[in-house]
């Protein structure tokens, strides 16, 4: 699997072409240096959260999107947005003579069945439709952000308790799968926490387990959300947790030392 940050330029690069920018422009436009852009775009650096969000709203698309994690918009799609790159010239300025490329007008005339006169109504419908889908965009990224906000208090949390059980005498994980193994959890499901990493950037979270000397690292993306309930008792912690993902759920118990679980 490529790393994030290479599937972050390739879908920035597919976003700008789509744009019909070159990378000076994106650039210019996203009032960062050159050579910055550039990195990104090559998968050599990747972009901070923030700027992932500057980057999506400039080029109109998903959170996702940036991170592959949304398809390629289809054909018919791609149509309409080569279209309208070909009619952002018609509204510049209403007092000169504009341009339309001729493949463009030639699939307006054809959708328009020849009609000269249709052509300003199927005109409206495209402009009308870029700038709903664009507004969506921007709530659907606005929520986005929201929700990665919301979680972050949880992430942290869950590496309080990776710490404090990775650092107990007696820590350990009890993993099983809801709806897999419900009831079927044993002494051999429970491992040791040797290390974790934890991206709240890019809604992941790898474990890195030992049982037996032997290394069982496990790995939950494109997190939607993370649950606790607290099964302690006066001595001993002991955290029940869900890592919820779209195709499926995960519930584990750490087990940790309260003293070493910071207020």
């Amino acid at each position: 699997m490529a790393e994030q940050k290479v599937i972050i330029g390739q879908q920035m690069t597919k976003a700008r072409e789509l744009k019909g920018i070159n990378r000076k422009e994106a650039a210019k436009q996203l009032l960062i240096k050159y050579p910055t852009y550039c990195s990104w775009e090559s998968g050599v650096r990747e972009p901070s959260a923030d700027m992932l969000m500057k980057i999506s709203n400039y080029y109109d698309v998903s959170l996702y999107y940036l991170m592959g994690m949304e398809p390629d918009e289809p054909e018919e799609e791609k149509v309409s947005i080569e279209i309208m790159n070909g009619l952002k010239k018609l509204w510049v300025d209403r007092d000169r003579n504009v341009k339309i490329r001729s493949s463009a007008y030639e699939k307006l005339l054809e959708d328009a069945k020849n009609d000269h006169n249709a052509i300003a109504r199927l005109l409206n419908k495209i402009i009308n439709k870029y700038y709903e889908e664009k507004e969506q965009k921007k709530q659907e990224n606005l929520s986005q952000l929201e929700h990665k906000e919301a979680l972050e208090p949880y992430y942290h949390y869950l590496e309080q308790l990776c710490e404090a059980s990775k650092n107990s005498k007696h820590g350990n994980i009890e993993i099983g799968i809801t709806n897999k193994r419900v009831g079927y959890e044993s002494e051999q499901d429970n491992y040791k926490i040797t290390g974790y990493d934890i991206s709240p950037i890019y809604n992941m979270v790898t474990l890195h387990l030992e049982r037996n000397n032997e290394s069982w690292p496990i790995s939950f993306e494109q997190i939607k959300d993370i649950k606790f309930s607290d099964c302690s008792n006066d001595r001993e912690g002991r955290m029940k947790t869900w890592i919820y993902m779209p195709y499926s759920t995960w519930r584990f118990y750490i087990s940790y030392d309260k003293e070493l679980i910071k207020s």
